[in-house]
């Protein structure tokens, strides 16, 4: 309240006693807090409180402690525990703020309190994972990455998951915490794991210590160079694999054919369905942009239903497709997708462009679905004239070149 006093005293004097309430974290840091301060002063600035999270001993025995009891009073500086991923630190004063692993079981209660009041423990590395209807296990433990999209499903008995579902933009900024963490895990994998990446084959910084020395090396200036593998979405040899690839496609059957995009529709109804008609915490019913998940699947889904259109021959034979996909800077998933088609199929003349694109307005008596499709999402305008403080607008003109010559037929 003091750094925000602009907020409901009210509300959060009801968040703080249902935390309280709730919440079995609290009354664990109430006990730390209380036994270093009984604590001498020159003790206290040198004193850590570890709250041990093994998930792997019996909860039973090595469970978390109680408001009376503390697991351990380890001094020195922590790097070991903190490193290892495992432990909450405390300090009650000096030595500035102390981070706690984002591979901590309870580094999401703990940080976003409000969307688990309940103190439910998040991701761990010993999860175990159930058989596959294939009778057999892809992995021994749960993964961060599957383990966080099962979060974001909406589930039946699952007590916890509205108010997750409903945190507005700090359930985005949760989203994004889970990947960011995710990724880390991954990287922090591949650089503990150089020697099974076979690291060493890759000479870049033995070939900058064994260059040329007239250039006065400085080999201060070269840190350790850590290798991404090939498996690593995003990465530079992920890339350089997938570029090739498309490359063969091309010399294999010539220039494409199509280029078609898609874009992410907020008012699609399967993504108006899916969202919860309730208030969120702005008081409105939820939006396309408070659920960025429900907008990424039904997105995927409709991608795999263009490739099938395709693929059945909407346009053709269909030899290879090649497709990547954006984000637009307000947050909607957009795909560029390249089509090759079969040697007898491809576009040779402008009958050929016609029968595989329109650019115009649908019959609204014989077509109106289409024609309201088009008309909503297709068509520029207005603007000029009828509309001068058009976002198109410049110096009086319009800066896409609108209105066009209207043309009865296509040249070729």
């Amino acid at each position: 309240m003091a750094n925000n006093p602009q907020l409901n005293h009210t509300i959060m004097a009801e968040f703080q006693a249902m935390i309280h309430e709730t919440h079995p974290y609290v009354a664990l840091y109430k006990s730390a807090y209380q036994i270093m301060a009984e604590m001498p002063p020159e003790q206290r600035q040198n004193v850590k409180m570890l709250l041990r999270a093994d998930r792997t001993l019996d909860q039973r025995r090595y469970n978390l402690p109680t408001a009376n009891e503390i697991a351990a009073v380890i001094p020195g500086d922590g790097s070991e525990e903190v490193s290892d991923h495992r432990d909450i630190v405390l300090r009650l004063q000096g030595g500035g703020l102390r981070r706690i692993s984002h591979l901590n079981p309870g580094y999401s209660t703990l940080h976003y309190v409000l969307l688990f009041p309940y103190g439910e423990d998040g991701w761990h590395p010993n999860i175990p994972a159930q058989l596959r209807a294939t009778g057999r296990l892809r992995s021994a433990n749960i993964t961060q990455r599957c383990y966080y999209a099962h979060r974001l499903h909406v589930r039946p008995g699952g007590a916890n998951q509205p108010a997750l579902l409903r945190g507005g933009k700090l359930f985005q900024q949760y989203i994004v915490d889970a990947w960011a963490s995710t990724e880390q895990s991954a990287l922090n994998w591949a650089r503990t794991h150089q020697k099974e990446l076979r690291a060493d084959v890759y000479r870049g910084l033995r070939d900058a210590a064994m260059g040329d020395r007239e250039n006065n090396l400085d080999l201060q200036n070269h840190g350790q160079r850590v290798i991404l593998p090939s498996t690593h979405i995003g990465s530079e040899r992920n890339m350089l694999q997938l570029f090739p690839d498309s490359m063969a496609i091309c010399r294999e059957f010539r220039k494409s054919d199509l280029f078609v995009t898609m874009t992410a529709n907020p008012n699609w109804p399967e993504v108006l369905d899916a969202l919860l008609k309730e208030a969120g915490p702005n008081g409105m019913p939820q939006s396309a942009s408070d659920r960025p998940d429900i907008m990424s699947r039904v997105f995927e889904g409709k991608r795999g239903e263009l490739y099938k259109e395709v693929k059945s021959g909407i346009f053709g034979r269909t030899v290879a497709m090649v497709h990547t996909i954006e984000f637009q800077k307000r947050g909607l998933p957009h795909m560029h997708l390249l089509v090759f088609l079969h040697s007898n199929d491809k576009i040779r003349n402008a009958a050929d462009v016609d029968s595989a694109v329109s650019a115009q307005i649908p019959d609204p008596v014989t077509q109106p679905v289409l024609y309201e499709v088009i008309t909503k999402n297709m068509v520029h305008g207005p603007c000029g004239a009828e509309k001068p403080n058009a976002k198109c607008m410049a110096d009086g003109r319009c800066t896409k070149q609108y209105p066009k010559i209207s043309c009865n037929y296509t040249f070729w």
